[in-house]
């Protein structure tokens, strides 16, 4: 029996130059946010764009890997409980939790999922003399990742779709949920994301793929986190590949930066001059 054939397949059969993100027309992507709370030194917001069957190839990848801690009661996973063996991580021991760890950073890298992410240096963002205007747009680093990462995601899709639209679920959060709907709002209004098609949220332990942006949120703020303040790797952390690594071997992830002391200043310059960021 001939097995269906898949949309790379399909692509390469229609036109060997074929970009095949052109002939997809649902694409979702998943965010959620690390480092928003008090005394973080990196506020960074991170998550994937897929298409529906690639989610739903993860999630099941994903609900397996989980599934093999049936006995210890692993409901969901929370990367910065995972490291620190925290909550739900307790009584897993290490090397089961690196494992773990690399067994879903492996599962992102082979399903091609897109990474993008937007990160801000707390210090450099708590030194910095904003204008009037800027604080009022960004009261907060939140906002900015935000923004940013909104804005990657709607010219990412712009370039690579043509009729296509991307829906965008975000974690939920006691604080940051609420305001990042309100984003969302206020950017559909001024026509900024109008190649994304809905907002909406969902609990981590309800969405699966929530836990993947998660994941990378936490592994983008450690990365720059130990760029900028020379933080050795701690002993317990995954390591021999990191799980970043691994992502990235993957291919799909957004080459970006963090936002120091220079590019707030930059940012700051843009918005007033072009509304924009």
């Amino acid at each position: 029996m001939k097995m269906p054939i898949s949309i790379m397949e399909l692509a390469d059969i229609l036109h060997p130059r074929l970009d095949p993100w052109k002939i997809m027309v649902l694409l979702r992507a998943y965010l959620d946010e690390s480092g928003t709370h008090a005394g973080s030194r990196i506020v960074a917001i991170g998550g994937f764009v897929g298409s529906a069957g690639t989610w739903q190839k993860l999630e099941g990848e994903w609900a397996a890997a989980l599934a093999v801690f049936d006995g210890a009661d692993l409901e969901a996973f929370h990367a910065t409980d995972c490291e620190n063996g925290n909550r739900e991580f307790e009584h897993i021991p290490i090397e089961l939790r690196i494992a773990l760890a690399q067994k879903l950073a492996k599962a992102i890298s082979g399903l091609g999922l897109f990474g993008v992410w937007c990160a801000v240096i707390a210090d450099d963002w708590n030194a910095t003399d904003f204008d009037a205007q800027f604080s009022k747009e960004f009261p907060h680093p939140f906002y900015l990742c935000f923004a940013t990462v909104a804005q990657k995601l709607a010219r990412w899709t712009a370039l690579r779709t043509d009729e296509a639209r991307m829906a965008v679920v975000y974690a939920e959060h006691q604080e940051f949920g609420a305001n990042a709907e309100r984003l969302w709002d206020a950017y559909s209004r001024n026509k900024r994301v109008a190649h994304l098609s809905s907002f909406s949220t969902a609990s981590p332990r309800d969405c699966l793929p929530l836990q993947a942006a998660d994941f990378l949120a936490y592994e983008m703020n450690r990365d720059w986190e130990a760029r900028e303040y020379e933080i050795g790797t701690p002993s317990a952390h995954y390591h021999m590949p990191e799980p970043l690594k691994i992502i990235q071997q993957g291919g799909g992830l957004d080459i970006s930066g963090c936002y120091d002391a220079e590019a707030l200043q930059a940012a700051m310059r843009r918005f007033r001059t072009t509304g924009e960021i």
